[in-house]
């Protein structure tokens, strides 16, 4: 039995309507409630896909000037949207974030890179405040980055630490990454060591 709305909402020339399609998709041989999950599904995924989420992060930024605002629009555009803009944030992973960064990277277009870099990983953190998804996948990249850069160290050992400090820094100086910030949030929340 499929539900076709309830009345006075929906008037009986729409019943028909739904009647007559709901017909329609059983003599093609599919199920009418399967198909009308389906489209249902699509939908919502549609609504969280990554382009939506960028563009709605894009316009929560009130503060940015109307030409520094479109370019970073065109740079979502140009290198973004056509790789991941249709896929559903909540299934993207790291390496899925990263690719398209990496083509622009390789092209030797290291500043753009960069700046795509932090605008992923701000789109992300947008989603988990808004609550789309629970964690930031751009961000892990950094984390192991950095516990890469640090698994020679033993714990609560400060022999060698301003080395690895210093080189640490200057890698991630060109992606524009607050490491003071982060490496306080590493050792306060226990991830590093």
């Amino acid at each position: 039995m499929l539900a076709l709305g309830v009345y006075p909402e929906i008037t009986l020339s729409d019943a028909r309507h739904k009647r007559d399609q709901a017909r329609k998709l059983v003599a093609a041989g599919t199920d009418p409630s399967e198909y009308k999950k389906a489209v249902k599904v699509e939908q919502q995924s549609a609504a969280n896909s990554f382009e939506t989420v960028a563009r709605a992060w894009h316009g929560s930024n009130k503060k940015w000037s109307a030409s520094h605002s479109a370019r970073v629009l065109k740079t979502l555009v140009d290198h973004l949207f056509p790789s991941i803009g249709h896929r559903n944030i909540a299934d993207l992973k790291t390496r899925d974030l990263l690719t398209p960064i990496k083509v622009v990277e390789h092209s030797g277009r290291l500043e753009v890179a960069a700046r795509l870099q932090q605008r992923t990983t701000a789109i992300m953190r947008y989603a988990v405040q808004s609550g789309m998804i629970d964690y930031n996948p751009a961000q892990t990249s950094v984390i192991h980055e950095l516990n890469h850069l640090f698994n020679n160290i033993e714990p609560f050992s400060t022999r060698g630490l301003e080395g690895k400090f210093a080189h640490a820094k200057e890698s991630l100086k060109s992606k524009n990454f607050d490491f003071d910030r982060a490496l306080k949030s590493l050792m306060k929340n226990q991830e590093l060591f």
